[in-house]
């Protein structure tokens, strides 16, 4: 598993801009993810549901942010640090997915940004 931390998330030539995300929730990153990756003619899917299965039952549901090219996992969040259950988290999606990369990245909320845009915005 391969976790990125960044306030920018390098894709290709061009960056997701912090000034574009620092209102964002998670689900407006991974939106924003979505749309630079299809501009990049990228297979993504979003919100996938995965059945987990106990011996032959299911007991839940894992649901990946974003599946890439049917090959990587990818999983904005909107922290300031992943902790253990983000790791374990993505374990459980590369586990059920039949993966084998998973990608955390990490945008961060710009502490008093709240009340207006970011700088040089």
């Amino acid at each position: 598993m391969v976790c990125i931390t960044s306030t920018k998330i390098r894709l290709g030539r061009a960056a997701l801009q912090e000034k574009i995300l620092v209102h964002a929730t998670a689900l407006e990153d991974e939106n924003a993810m979505v749309i630079e990756l299809t501009k990049r003619r990228r297979r993504i899917e979003q919100q996938k549901r995965f059945q987990v299965l106990y011996e032959g039952q299911e007991v839940g549901t894992l649901i990946p942010d974003l599946i890439v090219d049917e090959v990587v996992i990818v999983d904005p969040k909107v922290v300031t640090a992943f902790t253990e259950t983000h790791i374990a988290q993505m374990i459980g999606y590369l586990a059920i997915t039949g993966l084998s990369l998973a990608i955390c990245s990490i945008s961060k909320r710009r502490t008093g940004a709240v009340d207006g845009p970011a700088e040089g915005s």
